[in-house]
């Protein structure tokens, strides 16, 4: 079963979730309905937004200097400048998104 306030899964025999201690004796005993909190249940999904916050952050300032470093070798006579621009650009794009993928990952 699941537990109802952070959505672990437990055994059917758990007396308290080992996550957040939730009390499953009532529930076994009451069979209404269970409450549940929303912003308990949310706080314990793992996510962090100010962690979010600053990695989306440092994956703009990644793009940022990317784009302004490949604008360096750009527009000059020999093609080899053009590709390696290309290659910068493409560079600052991959890490911008692993940073955000990171900062929008649940973080156990």
């Amino acid at each position: 079963m699941l537990c109802p306030s952070c959505c672990l899964k437990v055994s059917n025999d758990t007396v308290k979730c080992p996550k957040c201690g939730f009390d499953f004796e009532n529930i076994q005993n009451n069979n209404d309905s269970i409450p549940v909190s929303e912003p308990q249940a949310f706080a314990s999904s793992g996510y962090n937004f100010a962690r979010a916050l600053i990695f989306i952050s440092l994956a703009v300032i990644v793009l940022m200097l990317a784009f302004i470093s490949a604008s360096k070798f750009s527009g000059t006579e020999t093609v080899i400048f053009d590709g390696l621009a290309l290659v910068v650009c493409m560079h600052g794009i991959f890490f911008s998104a692993v940073l955000v993928w990171l900062g929008l990952k649940k973080w156990e």
